[in-house]
């Protein structure tokens, strides 16, 4: 996708195309969202560094470390959100846009994008939002499933019916990367179960719950 101009907030009933889309959900989110989030639009986001080689630690408790190349890579997110904490910002949720319908070729795609994302940042949630589409297909739960959410939202439903459910799963994918950096970083948890759970809905007035 190219360069996105989003100077003029466009409404949801006003979208026609992926970037008009793109603007809209992002001025959305960043009107509902706390202003300790920062929403940004085609944001780079590492999701590897390079290993030059292997040098002898001085520490007894390791034989070797490793010494990192400076050089980066990334991939273009199109919507980001991130955790602002002074100067650090943490990615919480990746949102991959798409109008109209997702090929097969597209899911691939963005699903080695997840998996080389999640490779630095475990705790991030990763979805697809298909804007202009009423619903799932069957190449979606073929080739998806690697995705945390898919959610097909449809430009001719009453936005207000849609956007509620909307916000309340980016608000559950926010918490579930918070509670799940806390237990990836922790040595020791009173954990004893990990369980992902698996909704699948037909009922737009849906709404999502976070428990404990």
């Amino acid at each position: 996708m190219s360069k996105i101009d989003c100077t003029n907030e466009i409404q949801f009933d006003k979208v026609s195309n992926e970037a008009d889309f793109n603007c809209a959900l992002a001025n959305y989110l960043k009107n509902k969202l706390d202003d300790n989030y920062e929403i940004t639009i085609q944001k780079p986001l590492y999701y590897v560094q390079q290993i030059k080689y292997l040098k002898q630690s001085d520490n007894k408790k390791e034989d070797y470390l490793p010494e990192y190349i400076n050089d980066y890579n990334s991939y273009k997110i199109d919507i980001l959100i991130q955790e602002k904490i002074k100067s650090k910002r943490i990615p919480r949720v990746a949102i991959e846009l798409k109008y109209n319908d997702i090929t097969t070729h597209d899911l691939i795609t963005y699903s080695h994008k997840l998996n080389q994302h999640k490779l630095l940042f475990p705790y991030l949630r990763y979805g697809v939002i298909i804007a202009n589409k009423d619903k799932l297909t069957q190449k979606i739960f073929k080739h998806g499933k690697d995705f945390d959410f898919i959610f097909a939202f449809s430009i001719k439903e009453e936005n207000n019916k849609q956007l509620p459910i909307l916000l309340s799963l980016i608000n559950d994918e926010i918490k579930y990367s918070e509670k799940l950096e806390k237990h990836l970083f922790k040595r020791n948890t009173n954990a004893i179960l990990f369980h992902k759970q698996l909704i699948i809905t037909k009922n737009k007035n849906y709404k999502m719950t976070w428990k404990q």
